[in-house]
């Protein structure tokens, strides 16, 4: 029997009451998290890099890519110069090395792990495992602490845990779609990883970012003008 937190259960109440699912578009403004999920096949999934394209700014994306924008969310976690604290490969270019380091803070949080797009396929791995597999990806983040790995819960990640900020990350889950969640209202990563896990059917998820974090929709618009590092956009093939 799956185990949820109270405020999961608070969600699936709410959905039940409003007659729609809490990642539905209709209710969304009213739900702690925006999530968005995609077919690889059926979107452009880019990633921007300040220091290579000038992009900083989810503003920046959305004066670049007008009615074509789907979603745009910051990237991995970043140094306070705005490079990246780990590995970060854009059109198979590598940008920033991978970071194999021991230090303190979410992305130091072992595991953390790896999101790319290698021939068309999105995974999300273990950095360790990604750094000796020597692959060719055509996209690449590093961030942390990795939330699910094959659709177990970090174990460090506590339902109790009192560090409450507003986050965003990505997931997949066994179709092989893509799970793109910003959660507006704080909570932990416990909570996160959950949702990711049981509202959103991933096996696997990665923590982007926190407090700094924002996204862009064609109905939502949030942190728009902060700076990033690197930013993740999906836009229509058309």
């Amino acid at each position: 029997m799956k185990r949820y937190s109270p405020y999961i259960l608070m969600l699936g109440l709410f959905a039940a009451l409003v007659g729609c699912s809490p990642s539905s578009g209709a209710e969304e403004k009213q739900l702690p998290v925006i999530a968005k999920s995609f077919d690889l096949k059926d979107v452009k999934f880019s990633v921007l890099s300040k220091s290579v394209d000038g992009v900083g700014t989810l503003a920046d994306v959305k004066k670049s890519y007008g009615a074509s924008l789907l979603l745009a969310t910051n990237g991995g976690i970043f140094e306070p110069n705005f490079e990246p604290s780990g590995l970060l490969v854009v059109d198979s270019v590598e940008c920033s090395p991978i970071n194999l380091k021991k230090g303190k803070g979410n992305f130091y949080l072992q595991p953390n792990g790896v999101f790319s797009i290698e021939a068309g396929v999105a995974k999300i791995a273990e950095t360790t495992a990604y750094h000796t597999s020597k692959v060719t990806a055509e996209l690449a983040i590093q961030s942390g602490p990795l939330l699910l790995a094959g659709g177990e819960i970090h174990k460090q990640l506590k339902e109790e845990s009192t560090h409450r900020y507003t986050r965003n990350g990505i997931g997949l889950s066994s179709d092989g779609r893509v799970h793109i969640a910003y959660f507006h209202k704080r909570c932990s990563l416990y909570f996160m990883a959950s949702y990711f896990k049981d509202e959103l059917g991933c096996h696997s998820a990665l923590y982007l970012d926190g407090a700094i974090s924002g996204v862009l929709t064609k109905t939502h618009s949030m942190n728009l003008n902060r700076e990033y590092a690197s930013i993740i956009v999906l836009s229509s093939l058309k």
